[in-house]
């Protein structure tokens, strides 16, 4: 198959790319199998277009996080896609605009029975009266941000008036409304999932916050995913999950 990993450039006319771009190249190629090609963009969509029809992809290993400035331009990339009829992996608009939205997914958990920590969202132009029945301590986070973005140690709060420092950050800083839950302390995992008409959930990766110092939060913020040299970094790894069978 003739697959193109489309990917997010930095700027317009960069040539590097995440490091994760080349090791996902080097797995499709892996006994030949795949015939791959690396489509990188910044925020131009007809160059977009224009490298999609040149290579003719009967995939694409969609990659784009963002396009442009825009930090949730992906849903726009991923319509993009499904209007120029090509298949491609990851989820669609509607799917990747659900991940975004955390408060309208836990509506939809709420609808399935799924339980989540309560939670009350002050908009950028919206404050509610109350935060109701939240009980501290609470984090503060951005309501359509991955990638940890707007997420410290101080996120973490324990008073109304730490919650309200950390709601105005979020709407200044990053621009987006605030997401503000009850706090779940315990064992934090991530467990991928492959396919659509019978999923496969993979094996549980558990986050070990072993290494932090003595009474920092257990959070994996910005810091511990991208500041390489803090000790927030140093001190987070991933391991494989040893959980019980029925767990």
């Amino acid at each position: 198959m003739n697959i193109t990993i489309l990917t997010y450039l930095e700027r317009e006319g960069a040539s590097e790319h995440d490091e994760v771009v080349d090791q996902v190249a080097a797995a499709l190629r892996t006994e030949g199998k795949h015939k791959v090609k690396i489509l990188g963009v910044h925020g131009d969509v007809q160059e977009l277009i224009a490298g999609i029809r040149t290579q003719k992809p009967g995939l694409v290993f969609n990659l784009m996080e963002m396009f442009g400035r825009n930090l949730l331009g992906d849903v726009a990339v991923a319509g993009g896609l499904e209007l120029l009829g090509v298949k491609h992996t990851g989820g669609g608009p509607g799917e990747l605009f659900l991940r975004q939205d955390k408060a309208l997914t836990k509506e939809l958990l709420a609808y399935h029975g799924v339980p989540f920590p309560h939670y009350v969202v002050f908009r950028r132009d919206f404050y509610p009266e109350t935060i109701g029945r939240l009980r501290m301590p609470l984090i503060v986070k951005p309501l359509r941000m991955d990638a940890s973005i707007g997420i410290e140690s101080a996120s973490l709060v324990r008073s109304t008036t730490q919650m309200m420092k950390r709601v105005v950050a979020v709407h200044e800083r990053v621009k987006d409304s605030a997401l503000v839950e009850e706090y779940i302390e315990g064992r934090e995992f991530y467990v991928g999932v492959i396919g659509n008409r019978k999923p496969i959930a993979l094996p549980p990766i558990e986050m070990d916050f072993s290494g932090l110092p003595i009474g920092m939060p257990q959070i994996l913020g910005r810091r511990a995913k991208w500041v390489k040299r803090s000790r927030e970094y140093k001190g987070t790894h991933s391991k494989l999950a040893e959980i019980p069978d029925e767990l």
